[in-house]
């Protein structure tokens, strides 16, 4: 990714680390001083821990994954409601359910992982 992708101020493109079966809720709140007070919540049905420990772990453990992203993605797409969201590796769908709860109405998401896709579809 280039410098300029990095300081691109519409907040479309980033690059930053990232930071989890049972069902779990997630929730964020976007900061208070970019005057945001919304509360979003989702919900995302995850493995059993002993199979998976990083994703599904730090879930249920934290209640979030990749929260920075997270974060970024909903005010990004809270302003851009219209535009249609493709999640190519969607996991769990954490991201196609937050995009579902901001209203967003054309959603596809892409997932190879059977275990995976059954739980996107509950």
């Amino acid at each position: 990714m280039d410098s300029d992708q990095e300081n691109d101020e519409s907040g479309l493109f980033f690059d930053e680390e990232d930071d989890s079966d049972y069902e779990n809720k997630s929730d964020i709140e976007l900061d208070e001083e970019e005057g945001e007070d919304d509360k979003y919540r989702t919900t995302v049905c995850v493995h059993e821990i002993q199979k998976d420990r990083d994703v599904n772990g730090h879930l249920v453990s934290h209640g979030i994954w990749e929260e920075h992203l997270v974060t970024r993605f909903i005010r990004i797409l809270s302003t851009y409601k219209q535009y249609s969201f493709i999640d190519i590796g969607a996991n769990l769908g954490i991201y196609r359910m937050y995009a579902a709860s901001l209203g967003c109405s054309n959603i596809i998401s892409i997932e190879c992982f059977r275990p995976n896709i059954e739980r996107i579809r509950r």
